[in-house]
């Protein structure tokens, strides 16, 4: 079964009603069909939609009440979206993953309950991000300390982007480039050299800007040509000598999104195990989105 637009891996829990809520409006922002999935190892093959699901007796009155209760949520919020309700016969990674291979981009939560319990750390959003290929935006429950830092965000009408050149970050930036137009959002690109300067702030520069270092103003120039595909998204450089991901978390504290590469080089090396992109699943008060793979335009 072909999953195509946007995918959340949904189990009930309070973390996939917001994952739910940020996929909905992202498809109907992009125009995208939005499939709700449901991880059941004990299921059989091959993956079912809900009414086939509920046919053959597959899902307890429950979980179906809970699924059709999303899909309505769904509905009533974006009337006229596509929703389709599948169940996976199999783990939430393997779902997931293969869900991955088709689709524009998958949400989840940070945390959930049965299948997708422990999704943080170690677990779903731990063995999915590295392997996707596709997008893997991770969303969290808000609590007073992300109320807070939207309220003092930096960038509250911008998606924030980790760029350092690399393939991975460039993938990221288009990704960025392509959430941001779709929501009316601009771009900030937080490029950042890693060093223990006293104050590692950030500050604003031209993509062509002779003073800065030679390694730098190569890879700004390639992120300007990948801006340049977007010209109705307005596109700010950020540039800095300090600690990656320390200062990326503080400059996305509060952002719609903070998007970065699934790998990188020089600051950003080893993004997602125990780097930047590990960092900024654990700290960053706003969604992630971590980028592997892209699909094309």
């Amino acid at each position: 079964m072909r999953i195509d637009g946007v995918v959340v891996g949904f189990d009930g829990s309070p973390a996939a009603y917001v994952a739910l809520d940020w996929g909905a409006a992202t498809a109907a922002a992009h125009q995208l069909p939005l499939t709700i999935l449901k991880a059941r190892p004990d299921a059989e093959a091959p993956v079912l939609d809900l009414p086939a699901a509920e046919s053959e007796g597959l899902l307890s009155e429950r979980l179906s009440d809970v699924l059709d209760e999303a899909e309505e949520r769904v509905s009533q919020a974006h009337p006229g979206l596509p929703v389709t309700t599948v169940i996976h016969p199999d783990s939430p990674v393997e779902g997931l993953l293969a869900a991955s291979t088709t689709a524009e981009m998958i949400v989840i939560g940070s945390r959930g309950l049965g299948g997708f319990e422990g999704l943080l750390i170690g677990s779903t959003a731990m063995n999915l991000t590295p392997y996707a290929d596709c997008p893997v935006v991770v969303l969290y429950v808000p609590d007073e300390e992300t109320v807070a830092a939207r309220e003092a965000a930096r960038h509250p009408d911008a998606v924030v982007v980790g760029f350092d050149g690399s393939h991975h970050a460039e993938r990221a930036l288009l990704f960025g480039l392509r959430h941001a137009e779709a929501s009316g959002l601009g771009v900030v690109v937080v490029y950042v050299d890693a060093g223990r300067p006293k104050d590692g702030i950030l500050e604003p520069v031209e993509p062509d800007a002779q003073d800065l270092p030679e390694e730098a103003r190569a890879d700004l120039a390639v992120a300007a040509r990948i801006a340049a595909r977007h010209p109705d998204v307005p596109v700010t450089y950020l540039y800095g000598v300090g600690r990656p991901a320390g200062m990326l978390i503080r400059e996305a504290s509060g952002a719609p999104l903070a998007v970065v590469g699934a790998r990188g080089r020089g600051g950003f090396a080893q993004l997602i195990l125990g780097s930047v992109g590990l960092q900024m699943l654990i700290y960053a008060e706003c969604p992630v989105a971590l980028v592997r793979e892209l699909p094309p335009d």
